[in-house]
């Protein structure tokens, strides 16, 4: 069973990482050229979509980091990120388990 971060701690990485994730975003109008997106031959994605996925891995990276854990793997952080599309408050989500996962949380033992 994987233990829990307390309740706080998750929220203040969440709070960190919305920052970095909302000026991340104000980059979307200068990146829309289409770059080759993971998971397969041929399929492309907006440039905008993956400058904001790499800003997240570098600040979950460096959390991780911080608490002795490995980075995080690429598909990982696709995962949680396909999970918050789609919702209305996407960039929450989207933050929210980025901190999951900077805190270890749900870590394969």
């Amino acid at each position: 069973m994987t233990s829990l971060a307390p309740v706080e701690d998750k929220l203040d990485l969440r709070d960190k990482f919305l920052s970095v994730l909302k000026a991340a975003a104000t980059q979307r109008k200068r990146r829309t050229a289409l770059v080759s997106a993971p998971g397969g031959v041929g399929r492309s994605e907006p440039e905008w979509v993956a400058f904001e996925r790499r800003a997240m891995a570098e600040v979950v990276d460096a959390a991780r980091a911080a608490r002795g854990l490995a980075a995080a793997s690429p598909e990982r952080l696709q995962r949680a990120e396909r999970i918050a599309v789609g919702h209305v408050d996407y960039m929450e989500k989207f933050a929210l388990y980025c901190a999951e996962i900077a805190l270890g949380e749900n870590d394969a033992s």
